[in-house]
């Protein structure tokens, strides 16, 4: 069996960041877009939620392919490997969380209307 390149830094982090950003990005798109909202009578929240989960997800998909290139956990083996793997384990459990986050969030803006005080 040959051994595989490692991947990428930027791949293994891009969940541990993109994650966080989609999320504050949703949050200031949505206190944003609330007064637009109200007076145009569209629903522009929803949309915020999905561009973003997506976002989140773009990102963890780039740290889900650096976890599969990284290939199974070895037992003792090369020390920086299994550190690459802990990060990148974290890069996709902070993408899950802050997908799930923004979706939670998004799921109140289609019971709650935006002109509610």
């Amino acid at each position: 069996m040959t051994e595989q390149a490692e991947p990428a830094f930027w791949r293994m982090v891009a969940g541990f960041f993109a994650g966080p950003f989609a999320w504050a990005v949703h949050q200031q798109g949505n206190y944003m877009l609330v007064p637009v909202s109200c007076h145009e009578r569209m629903m522009f929240l929803p949309m915020v939620t999905l561009a973003t989960a997506a976002i989140a997800l773009i990102g963890g998909s780039f740290s889900y392919g650096a976890w599969r290139r990284l290939g199974p956990p070895g037992g003792g083996g090369n020390p920086e490997r299994n550190n690459h793997r802990f990060l990148v384990g974290l890069s996709l459990l902070m993408t899950a969380l802050f997908v799930f986050a923004i979706l939670m969030q998004g799921a109140a803006t289609l019971i709650l209307s935006s002109c509610q005080r």
